[in-house]
């Protein structure tokens, strides 16, 4: 009979085969931190926002507005908080952050005095397809919730970023980047009273759509593993500490700073999955194959953590990096309305609003060196 750890035991396990010293956080540091405070998340309803909910809630804010526009996900996520019974509370809210009419009349009745950014698209793949839906979603709907923050005395924004964000080769990393870049003009605003913060991580263990959960449910089924690369790595942390590092980063901030956390060394993929193998009890290169599917559009071999031209700092954790970028501000707000202004042109073809992302973000590069790196990895079944 096969063997099916459970997945919760399976990412654990996952986790531990990390080898690096886990994220802890000071939780006498955080302390009143978040006591009788008016906390919103956006994205609550998604694998970082439900799991910071989890976690802020036990440190007694007054209340927590949950924002999220999939009904289904927030109904879940509510259920789960009302069972812990800890007084506080919950204002769920079927918001999309793009809809600013629906999303400002949350911010006058609710006044939140702390703001968790975690709302986004994040699949690369899909968000290829789907550029102007990536660009409203990770950078116009940034563009309005810090804007909103600042008008109505919010204290701290805290945005959820990623490490796809780093000279990015995708859309999706490109509208988070350029997330990032809206908030750190928001952060030189003169007068402005918020401060404004960037979180960035790389993948999370066990978090939907992730690498580890289609493995899991790959293994399940018996069917072989598919790896895009045999020298592709990610950076990996578990849910628990990148809810960790966001808390931690939300006590530490002063506004302008990208906190990032020391995850160690990348991990290839391929070796990731000859441990799940394992720990469903299956020998690698004999009870199951992989197949390397090759990069898709947009994805890279290696991920990268940081730009070489962000300057780094020790932060108060010793865990945890501050980095403060050492590129020339670019005005954000002209590149917004220059979208807008454009967009009925840009919006019929996926080419041409990746071409005019490209010429607003200079990091930005399309990646057209797929079909090179689909040519080393072997779309054939092959043995690990």
């Amino acid at each position: 009979m096969k063997f099916i750890p459970t997945e919760e035991d399976f990412y654990y396990k996952i986790d531990d085969i990390l080898k690096r010293e886990h994220f802890k956080i000071c939780k006498e540091e955080v302390g009143d931190f978040f006591k009788n405070q008016t906390v919103m998340i956006t994205g609550a309803g998604g694998s970082i926002g439900s799991e910071l909910a989890k976690e802020i809630i036990k440190h007694g804010p007054k209340k927590i507005i949950l924002v999220d526009r999939s009904e289904s996900s927030l109904f879940v996520i509510e259920q789960k908080l009302t069972k812990l019974n800890h007084n506080v509370e919950l204002i769920p809210s079927t918001v999309n952050v793009c809809d600013e009419f629906l999303f400002t009349n949350i911010y006058i009745q609710h006044k939140p005095q702390f703001i968790f950014h975690a709302a986004a698209h994040k699949h690369v793949s899909l968000m290829e397809m789907q550029p102007v839906e990536a660009i409203y979603n990770n950078a116009i709907g940034t563009e309005i919730a810090s804007r909103l923050a600042s008008e109505h005395g919010v204290k701290k924004f805290i945005l959820v970023s990623t490490d796809k964000a780093v000279n990015p080769t995708s859309i999706m990393g490109a509208s988070k980047r350029l997330a990032e870049m809206i908030l750190m003009e928001k952060g030189r605003e003169i007068g402005n009273k918020c401060s404004f913060s960037i979180v960035r991580f790389g993948n999370i263990i066990g978090s939907s759509g992730s690498v580890l959960s289609v493995f899991y449910k790959q293994l399940c089924s018996g069917e072989p593993l598919t790896v895009t690369h045999p020298e592709a790595t990610r950076y990996f942390m578990s849910i628990s500490e990148a809810v960790g590092l966001i808390m931690q980063s939300a006590l530490q901030s002063e506004g302008g700073e990208i906190f990032i956390f020391n995850m160690g060394c990348a991990v290839k993929i391929i070796d990731l999955a000859h441990e799940a193998m394992k720990l469903f009890k299956l020998e690698p290169c004999k009870d199951i194959d992989v197949i390397y599917t090759g990069l898709k559009e947009g994805e890279k071999i290696k991920e990268e953590a940081m730009d070489k031209m962000e300057q780094i700092e020790n932060s108060k954790h010793h865990k945890i990096l501050i980095l403060r970028s050492g590129k020339t501000p670019i005005n954000t707000s002209s590149i917004i309305k220059d979208f807008f202004s454009e967009f009925s042109n840009l919006s019929q073809s996926n080419f041409r609003i990746k071409l005019w992302l490209a010429s607003k973000i200079p990091e930005y590069v399309q990646n057209h060196n797929n079909a090179l790196s689909n040519t080393n990895a072997s779309a054939a079944s092959t043995p690990t």
